[in-house]
Protein backbone atom coordinates (compact mmCIF):
# COMPACT_ATOMS: atom_id res chain seq x y z
CA UNK A 1 0.00 0.00 0.00
CA UNK A 2 1.58 3.10 -0.97
CA UNK A 3 2.52 6.18 1.78
CA UNK A 4 -0.02 8.99 1.41
CA UNK A 5 2.35 12.29 0.68
CA UNK A 6 5.64 13.18 -0.26
CA UNK A 7 6.93 16.91 -1.31
CA UNK A 8 9.81 17.03 -3.69
CA UNK A 9 12.01 19.74 -4.40
CA UNK A 10 12.99 20.26 -7.86
CA UNK A 11 15.91 21.98 -7.38
CA UNK A 12 17.52 19.10 -6.19
CA UNK A 13 17.39 17.55 -9.51
CA UNK A 14 18.94 19.99 -11.53
CA UNK A 15 22.20 19.60 -12.89
CA UNK A 16 24.60 22.58 -12.34
CA UNK A 17 22.48 25.55 -14.48
CA UNK A 18 20.83 22.94 -16.66
CA UNK A 19 17.43 23.91 -17.51
CA UNK A 20 14.39 21.09 -16.54
CA UNK A 21 13.79 20.94 -20.53
CA UNK A 22 13.23 16.52 -21.22
CA UNK A 23 11.43 14.05 -20.41
CA UNK A 24 14.26 11.93 -19.60
CA UNK A 25 14.84 14.66 -16.54
CA UNK A 26 11.13 14.26 -15.58
CA UNK A 27 11.23 10.70 -15.08
CA UNK A 28 13.79 10.72 -13.32
CA UNK A 29 12.05 13.31 -10.95
CA UNK A 30 9.22 11.12 -10.88
CA UNK A 31 11.06 7.41 -9.99
CA UNK A 32 9.18 6.18 -7.44
CA UNK A 33 6.51 8.68 -7.46
CA UNK A 34 4.03 5.74 -7.45
CA UNK A 35 4.84 4.52 -3.86
CA UNK A 36 2.80 7.93 -2.81
CA UNK A 37 -0.79 8.17 -2.87
CA UNK A 38 0.25 11.84 -3.40
CA UNK A 39 2.83 13.97 -4.85
CA UNK A 40 3.27 17.80 -4.63
CA UNK A 41 6.93 19.37 -6.37
CA UNK A 42 8.27 22.37 -5.14
CA UNK A 43 9.15 24.54 -7.56
CA UNK A 44 11.14 26.92 -5.42
CA UNK A 45 13.93 28.64 -7.26
CA UNK A 46 12.89 27.23 -10.70
CA UNK A 47 12.74 29.92 -13.25
CA UNK A 48 11.55 27.95 -16.40
CA UNK A 49 10.79 23.95 -17.34
CA UNK A 50 10.60 22.40 -20.72
CA UNK A 51 7.14 22.07 -22.30
CA UNK A 52 8.28 18.09 -22.85
CA UNK A 53 9.22 18.27 -18.76
CA UNK A 54 5.95 19.51 -18.05
CA UNK A 55 3.89 16.82 -20.03
CA UNK A 56 5.94 14.02 -18.64
CA UNK A 57 4.89 14.82 -15.51
CA UNK A 58 1.61 16.70 -15.30
CA UNK A 59 0.34 14.33 -18.50
CA UNK A 60 1.75 11.55 -19.30
CA UNK A 61 2.66 10.18 -16.04
CA UNK A 62 -0.43 11.58 -14.41
CA UNK A 63 -2.68 9.23 -17.12
CA UNK A 64 -0.60 6.44 -17.02
CA UNK A 65 -0.61 6.61 -12.91
CA UNK A 66 -4.45 8.25 -12.22
CA UNK A 67 -3.99 7.10 -8.61
CA UNK A 68 -1.28 9.13 -8.00
CA UNK A 69 -2.33 13.07 -7.63
CA UNK A 70 0.73 15.14 -8.62
CA UNK A 71 0.24 18.87 -7.91
CA UNK A 72 2.67 21.92 -7.36
CA UNK A 73 3.83 24.62 -5.39
CA UNK A 74 5.66 27.92 -5.41
CA UNK A 75 6.08 27.91 -9.24
CA UNK A 76 6.82 31.44 -10.47
CA UNK A 77 4.85 32.76 -13.53
CA UNK A 78 6.68 31.35 -16.20
CA UNK A 79 6.75 28.06 -14.64
CA UNK A 80 3.14 28.18 -13.73
CA UNK A 81 2.15 29.08 -17.40
CA UNK A 82 3.90 26.09 -18.88
CA UNK A 83 2.10 23.37 -16.92
CA UNK A 84 -1.49 24.96 -17.04
CA UNK A 85 -0.65 25.11 -21.22
CA UNK A 86 0.14 21.28 -20.51
CA UNK A 87 -2.83 20.91 -18.46
CA UNK A 88 -5.35 22.24 -20.68
CA UNK A 89 -4.55 20.44 -23.46
CA UNK A 90 -4.35 16.52 -21.70
CA UNK A 91 -5.85 15.07 -19.03
CA UNK A 92 -3.85 16.09 -16.04
CA UNK A 93 -5.15 16.76 -12.70
CA UNK A 94 -5.84 20.48 -12.34
CA UNK A 95 -3.75 21.77 -9.15
CA UNK A 96 -6.28 22.55 -6.19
Amino acid sequence: MPSSKKTVSVEQFKVLDMNLMTRSQAKRLLSHAETFNEVIFDFNTIQSIGHSFADEIFRMYNNSHPEVKISYVNANAEVELTIKQILETGNGNKPE
